[in-house]
Protein backbone atom coordinates (compact mmCIF):
# COMPACT_ATOMS: atom_id res chain seq x y z
CA UNK A 1 0.00 0.00 0.00
CA UNK A 2 1.28 3.52 -0.85
CA UNK A 3 -0.21 7.09 0.50
CA UNK A 4 0.71 10.35 -1.11
CA UNK A 5 -0.16 13.66 -0.37
CA UNK A 6 -0.32 14.80 -3.49
CA UNK A 7 -0.86 18.82 -2.87
CA UNK A 8 2.91 18.67 -1.48
CA UNK A 9 3.90 17.16 -4.81
CA UNK A 10 2.53 19.26 -7.03
CA UNK A 11 4.40 22.19 -5.98
CA UNK A 12 7.68 20.46 -7.26
CA UNK A 13 6.81 18.27 -9.98
CA UNK A 14 3.86 17.42 -12.54
CA UNK A 15 1.35 15.08 -11.38
CA UNK A 16 1.20 13.53 -14.52
CA UNK A 17 4.95 12.28 -13.77
CA UNK A 18 3.81 11.50 -10.60
CA UNK A 19 1.10 8.78 -11.21
CA UNK A 20 3.14 7.64 -14.51
CA UNK A 21 5.78 6.87 -11.75
CA UNK A 22 3.24 5.46 -9.23
CA UNK A 23 1.64 3.16 -12.45
CA UNK A 24 5.23 2.30 -12.98
CA UNK A 25 5.96 0.77 -9.12
CA UNK A 26 2.58 0.00 -8.36
CA UNK A 27 1.97 -3.76 -8.51
CA UNK A 28 -1.25 -5.75 -10.18
CA UNK A 29 -3.72 -5.46 -7.65
CA UNK A 30 -1.81 -2.82 -5.85
CA UNK A 31 -3.62 -0.15 -3.80
CA UNK A 32 -2.96 3.34 -2.73
CA UNK A 33 -4.32 5.90 -0.74
CA UNK A 34 -4.41 9.17 -1.87
CA UNK A 35 -5.50 12.30 1.07
CA UNK A 36 -6.09 15.72 -0.32
CA UNK A 37 -8.16 18.62 -1.14
CA UNK A 38 -11.55 18.26 -3.63
CA UNK A 39 -9.83 19.50 -6.61
CA UNK A 40 -6.35 17.39 -6.52
CA UNK A 41 -8.95 14.34 -6.08
CA UNK A 42 -11.01 15.11 -8.95
CA UNK A 43 -7.30 15.08 -11.09
CA UNK A 44 -6.37 11.92 -9.88
CA UNK A 45 -10.01 10.57 -10.61
CA UNK A 46 -9.39 11.52 -13.86
CA UNK A 47 -5.70 10.03 -14.47
CA UNK A 48 -6.84 6.66 -12.94
CA UNK A 49 -9.85 5.88 -14.28
CA UNK A 50 -8.41 6.14 -17.87
CA UNK A 51 -6.01 3.63 -16.75
CA UNK A 52 -9.03 1.36 -15.88
CA UNK A 53 -7.69 1.42 -12.30
CA UNK A 54 -11.20 0.72 -9.41
CA UNK A 55 -11.55 4.05 -7.65
CA UNK A 56 -13.48 4.46 -4.55
CA UNK A 57 -14.28 7.88 -3.09
CA UNK A 58 -14.73 9.32 0.42
CA UNK A 59 -15.23 12.99 1.34
CA UNK A 60 -15.24 14.62 4.43
CA UNK A 61 -17.04 17.55 5.87
CA UNK A 62 -14.02 19.97 5.32
CA UNK A 63 -13.72 19.45 1.64
CA UNK A 64 -10.71 16.78 2.04
CA UNK A 65 -11.23 13.49 1.40
CA UNK A 66 -9.80 9.97 0.50
CA UNK A 67 -9.17 8.40 -2.75
CA UNK A 68 -8.87 4.07 -3.05
CA UNK A 69 -7.28 3.37 -6.06
CA UNK A 70 -6.41 -0.84 -6.66
CA UNK A 71 -4.41 -1.00 -9.89
CA UNK A 72 -6.44 -3.63 -12.04
CA UNK A 73 -4.40 -5.77 -14.42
Amino acid sequence: MLIILFSELKKRCSLVSVMAEVDRILRPQGTFIVRNAMETKGEIKEMVESLKWNVRMTHSKDGEGLISVQKLW
